[in-house]
């Protein structure tokens, strides 16, 4: 009886396991899938999301004339429909610049862009710029799962060149440039994709069709990123001639969906494009989700009066099945962005088919309101169904109905009040009814072929409260692949900037620094607010002074100079230390350790008031903890250097940097050298002088057990050093040679016979530290060569101590080795100034990180802008802290013009 009921009980939990892993199969199955980016370029001058909105809510149309660079509309034109070779309608919805392109960009040579369609090349910026929009940096997609799906249906440019009588004209990148396959098939190449990649026709409804591949595709985990998008251009008249024949156009070229008067459908082109993701992917990545698409589907009309007439019952059933697969009622759907084309017969067909399925038992103060984006731009056939889910879902977002244009007077074959249909006629607030608002989309094929989706409104987040500190800097990046862009580019962010809080200011450089890709052309600007780095932007001699374009493959080697002492002044530390916690830590981290070691406060050194005497006597110590508290905050920031060079006691923090010793030994080492000196080394000095070491040896062989050259920095700038009174003598012989020198501001005279007193205490602690191997190629300033096992002995810093600082040699060794940019880690800019001596050719590549007595923070942050400049890759999210993505200028497109043989377009054309 047992056993039964213990099987009873495991068939139970089996079955209950297997029950909730069939909800968790259904969920996945239809999970919504969030739209996280848009890129568009439509009629009426539309290159953005946000001017299609700006379009939408002014009610205002992108239809024109046609431009005389498309067709001859005297040769093509008459009044008369049906006749034959000619058009009844002289206005259509264009896009600007159809034939221009920035093949640059996308590695493509201009023969090879000749021979492209501009569909192929629209394509290309339109998908580059909605990612932009997604603030997904493209080139991280590389080698990735992404999709790309794409409506296309017209080969007017093949028709120019595959389809002309001269056959000789047709070259290599004809077919690749031509052919529907090849134009997703060119995206995700370029994009590097490696997900599904379809071209879809199925004429109108292409792109809408497109979109409901891309989420089945994610649902099913083939893609993990998909782009569905839709393209049409009316590059040639033939298309235009067949609808003219079958009466299908508007002779006004505007589109009336659902009034009185619609006499045919307005013609227009253009392209966008959606980038989509599940919604749990999304809201894992952090992304800013536009709308959710809730469900989609497809059908067929199969048999009817027709082959391109609408089936109202075939669209019923899908919109149905999509309405259940949606999970909602059919009243909590507000709004359908229709077919619309504004036919005699289309529009009642699509009307009613809507109103059965959305309209039944509807409550009378809720009406489906229904309209149609064609009315603003035209009917982009197969591109239709991606300009109605971007209309759809801004809809969505703005929480306001847009008119339908050409609404006049209802059409008396749709029965409005039994479905409760309704036309906006003025931006209209969204019904508030229930909790979320849903749309649906719909879109029919002339081959037959329907497709609805229905959208839903984007979770609202409540904006991140954030204390962003006043005054902070920020730093903001611009780059582009070409010199011509850089200040397109600039012009773009400074115009975008204006009026910008402190917090917006943050999440602007956030989102550039993080979410853009960096090219070779760079520039960075730092400032305490919008308005200094709009400034900057804007200032004529920003990009006069750039060097060469960076290398995209080969990232230029990365040198720490760490600066000697003098470089020591009150308060060095004090910014840092209250607003970088890296820096924070290091320093409080050293503090603990030199107060067990020396018993006094390294912290108060840097950060508070000190008698300058008494920093003088610890400088070495403080020196050090400044630098390893910078070298720290430098390598969170991603930085890594190639090679460490340290000036005198700059380099126990260069080896330490380096992994000589740690930083507990290094302390007890540095603590234990200034010690040493204050108690046992002979009182004395230093003076820098401006000559060779020819020069200046025989002046101070007399004095050889009292003085010696300390420091040779440059071929023409030493330092001597020892007794007072020898320096004394010296400094007489010095001034009868017409050789100038500076007595330095220092407590003993280091690197010299003054020294030797204080070595054989010292060599006792430097026997007691445990040594390594550098971990990273360290050139010493004992030797001026790269050292290795050397340096990993407690003989090496008792030498250090007495011997000269041989900055010049190690220098010339550091550049040999093809260090390229040299960041110096220090109170202030000492060795920058001398690399600038030592090689003309360094100048550009020298970054101090402090410059002295006044904003840390602002010094700092220059310094990353200018190795950002200089080609390094640097951590931005680390950088920028707590902020948001927002939504940013796309990038600016260097284009040309791009077309086939003249005369075979003028053939075309008549």
């Amino acid at each position: 009886m047992a056993d039964n009921e213990d099987q009873l009980k495991r068939a139970a939990i089996a079955l209950s396991k297997m029950k909730q892993r069939l909800l968790e199969q259904e969920a996945k199955s239809n999970e919504p899938i969030a739209i996280i980016g848009m890129g568009c370029r439509f009629p009426g001058g539309v290159n953005s999301p946000e001017q299609l909105w700006r379009l939408l809510s002014q009610g205002e149309h992108g239809i024109v004339d046609v431009p005389d660079d498309r067709w001859d509309m005297d040769q093509l034109y008459s009044d008369q429909r049906g006749a034959a070779g000619k058009m009844y309608t002289r206005k259509a919805g264009f896009i600007d610049r159809s034939g221009y392109f920035d093949p640059e960009f996308f590695g493509i040579s201009p023969r090879e862009a000749k021979s492209m369609d501009p569909q192929q090349r629209l394509l290309l910026e339109v998908c580059w710029q909605a990612l932009e929009h997604a603030n997904i940096v493209p080139t991280s997609l590389r080698d990735s799962d992404t999709g790309m799906f794409l409506g296309i249906g017209q080969n007017d440019y093949g028709l120019l060149q595959l389809y002309a009588d001269d056959y000789q004209r047709i070259n290599t990148y004809d077919g690749s440039g031509n052919g529907f396959c090849f134009a997703s098939g060119r995206v995700s190449y370029v994009m590097g994709w490696q997900g599904p990649c379809l071209s879809i026709d199925t004429a109108c409804s292409s792109s809408l069709v497109a979109i409901h591949l891309a989420c089945q595709s994610l649902r099913k985990a083939e893609s993990r990123v998909a782009v569905a998008a839709g393209v049409q251009l009316m590059l040639t008249p033939n298309v235009a001639l067949f609808l003219s024949r079958v009466g299908a156009l508007a002779e006004d070229g505007h589109s009336k969906t659902f009034d009185a008067g619609a006499d045919g459908y307005g013609r227009g082109e253009g392209c966008g494009a959606l980038v989509l993701k599940k919604l749990s992917d999304a809201q894992a990545d952090g992304d800013d989700i536009i709308a959710l698409i809730k469900a989609s589907g497809v059908n067929h009309d199969g048999p009817g009066s027709g082959l391109t007439v609408p089936n109202g019952l075939a669209q019923q059933k899908l919109i149905k099945q999509v309405l259940i697969q949606a999970k909602i009622n059919a009243d909590q759907v507000g709004y359908v962005e229709a077919h619309g084309t504004g036919t005699v017969l289309g529009d009642p067909i699509e009307a009613e088919a809507l109103g059965v399925v959305y309209g039944q038992d509807r409550a009378s103060d809720n009406p489906l309101y229904i309209g149609s984006v064609k009315t603003n731009v035209g009917h982009l056939e197969a591109a239709a169904g991606i300009v109605s889910m971007i209309k759809a879902a801004l809809t969505l977002k703005h929480r306001q109905i847009p008119a339908s244009l050409g609404f006049n007077q209802p059409n008396p074959h749709i029965p409005w009040q039994q479905f409760n249909l309704k036309v906006a006629t003025e931006l209209t607030p969204w019904p508030n009814r229930t909790e979320q608002r849903h749309a649906g989309v719909s879109s029919f094929g002339m081959s037959g072929t329907n497709a609805h989706v229905i959208l839903q409104q984007a979770q609202e987040q409540a904006p991140a409260v954030r204390s962003i500190q006043n005054n902070s800097p920020y730093v903001l990046t611009v780059s582009a692949k070409t010199e011509a862009a850089l200040p397109a580019m600039c012009r773009q962010y400074a115009e975008a900037l204006q009026g910008l809080s402190d917090s917006q200011t943050a999440d602007f450089c956030f989102t550039a620094n993080t979410c853009r890709s960096h090219f070779a052309y760079r520039v960075a600007v730092a400032a305490n607010d919008s308005e200094g780095l709009i400034e900057q932007l804007r200032n004529p001699n920003l990009l006069s002074n750039l060097s060469s374009p960076c290398s995209e493959w080969k990232k230029p080697k990365l040198a720490f100079l760490f600066t000697g002492q003098g470089c020591q002044y009150p308060q060095m530390g004090r910014d840092l230390y209250q607003s970088e916690a890296v820096f924070r830590e290091a320093v409080d981290q050293c503090e603990l350790l030199i107060a067990a070691h020396a018993g006094y406060s390294v912290k108060a050194l840097l950060c508070d008031e000190q008698d300058e005497d008494l920093l003088k006597k610890h400088a070495q110590p403080t020196i050090f903890v400044l630098q390893y508290a910078l070298s720290a905050l430098w390598k969170s920031w991603g930085l890594k250097a190639d090679f460490v060079l340290g000036h005198s006691i700059g380099e126990y923090a260069a080896a330490c940097h380096a992994g000589v010793f740690s930083l507990s030994d290094a302390l007890r080492l540095i603590c234990a050298r200034s010690r040493c000196i204050n108690e046992y080394a002979i009182p004395g000095g230093m003076i820098a002088v401006s000559a060779d070491v020819d020069k200046v040896q025989p002046l101070i062989s007399p004095y050889a057990d009292q003085i010696s050259i300390a420091v040779v920095n440059t071929a023409r700038s030493l330092v001597i050093s020892g007794l007072w009174s020898a320096l004394k003598e010296v400094m007489g012989a010095l001034e009868k040679a017409s050789l100038s020198y500076t007595q330095l501001n220092v407590a003993h005279g280091f690197h010299s016979p003054a020294m030797q007193p204080a070595l054989e205490a010292f060599a006792d602690v430097a026997n007691s530290i445990t040594y390594h191997q550098p971990k990273t190629a360290i050139i010493s300033t004992l030797t001026g060569q790269v050292v290795s096992h050397e340096m990993a002995q407690a003989d090496y810093w008792v030498k250090h101590i007495r011997r000269p600082v041989q900055f010049y040699p190690a220098m010339q060794h550091l550049i040999s080795m093809g260090a390229e940019i040299l960041l110096e880690i220090g109170g202030k800019p000492v060795l920058s100034g001398l690399v600038k001596q030592i090689d003309e050719s360094a100048k550009k590549s020298c970054v101090a990180g402090l410059v002295g007595k006044s904003d840390s923070r602002m010094e700092i942050h220059q310094g990353l802008a200018q190795l950002y400049q200089a080609g390094l890759d640097l951590d931005w999210q680390v950088i920028c802290g707590e902020a948001e993505k927002m939504k940013l200028p796309t990038y600016p497109w260097q284009s040309q013009y791009y077309w086939v043989d003249p005369a075979a377009n003028k053939k075309q054309n008549t």
